[in-house]
Formats: C-alpha cells, sequence, structure tokens
C-alpha cells in the first residue's frame, strides 16, 4: 500500500510539471482512472539509467527514446565527430525527461479515448 502512494505522490509531482491542460484533465478523472493513468505512464517511461548506459556503450541513447531519425544521423555523423556525443552527455537527462513527459500526455490521451 505504501508503495502505491509513493508512486502516485512521485507521478502526480510530475503531473504538476505538466501544462496546465494535462493537470486538469488529471484532476478530473476518477480513482480508478488515476491509478490507471499511473500505471500506464510508469510502465511507458524511461530511465535516465539506462539512457547514460546506452549513450556510454553505443550511442543509442536516441533510439531509447524512439527518435529514430536523429539516431541514424548520430550514428552518421560518428556522433558529430564527437562533438556531439559529448554534448550529448549533458542532454540526456532532459531527453529522458521530455519523452517521459510526452509519455504522460499519450497515456492521458490514451484514458480519455477509454472513457
Amino acid at each position: 500500500m505504501n508503495k502505491i502512494f509513493f508512486l502516485t505522490l512521485k507521478l502526480n509531482q510530475k503531473v504538476m510539471s505538466l501544462p496546465l491542460a494535462i493537470k486538469s484533465a488529471y484532476d478530473s478523472l476518477t480513482d480508478l482512472e488515476k491509478a490507471s493513468f499511473t500505471d500506464l505512464s510508469n510502465r511507458r517511461q524511461k530511465a535516465v539509467g539506462m539512457g547514460y548506459v546506452l549513450w556510454f556503450l553505443v550511442g543509442l541513447h536516441y533510439a531509447y527514446t524512439r527518435k529514430w531519425g536523429l539516431q541514424f544521423l548520430f550514428w552518421f555523423t560518428v556522433g558529430g565527430v564527437g562533438v556531439w556525443w559529448i554534448i550529448d552527455f549533458f542532454r540526456v537527462p532532459g531527453i529522458i525527461r521530455q519523452y517521459n513527459d510526452n509519455v504522460m500526455v499519450d497515456s492521458m490521451k490514451d484514458i480519455k479515448a477509454m472513457r
């Protein structure tokens, strides 16, 4: 029970950082829909640590967030001859955060579609 509470609390903090439309949509959900939204969002979200592992080992951090166009460009330019690869060290958390925000928006759309 406590684990669910803390996961919901953590997700609520993420919801508060989203645009007003998503916040108001979340507030209008029933408790069951909020639980479904939490579960769906948590299953789809990516971890920053794994993003760094993929960035360091094989430069797959864009593929991890389903940005295949950027991934092929990254490979084709060999990580911008290393410069892009170094810059991405600082960008990985933002890339993952943006992906996770988009996941929450898509999850909200899916929950609304189930009504």
